[in-house]
């Protein structure tokens, strides 16, 4: 039973390429059919921001597992170097940064 969700999530994370944001991108264009939610509204949702194998920064989302787990995407572990943390409750991290 649990066979076909494992194969779902396998397959379509093969296909999900990462997304920088900032270079005149509004992630509004990349969410269809979405609604502006509050802070806290989605309380498993994570930020993880990090610095990649380049030293650039970088970020990926999450999921809230347990008080002490975030699930993310593969690819997006393999590009974490250093400086990783992780955020919930917040809807937009743009306003974080640099803050």
């Amino acid at each position: 039973m649990c066979t076909l969700p494992v194969l779902f999530l396998l397959a379509s994370a093969a296909y999900v390429a990462p997304v920088q944001f900032g270079d005149g991108l509004d992630a509004a264009e990349f969410i269809f059919g979405g609604k502006p939610v509050n802070a806290g509204e989605i309380p498993m949702l994570a930020a993880i921001l990090f610095k990649d194998i380049d030293g650039k920064p970088d970020s990926c989302g999450g999921s809230l597992i347990s008080k002490t787990h975030v699930l993310s995407a593969a690819h997006c572990a393999l590009e974490m170097k250093s400086n990783i943390t992780v955020i919930v409750g917040v809807v937009n991290i743009h306003n974080l940064i640099g803050a």
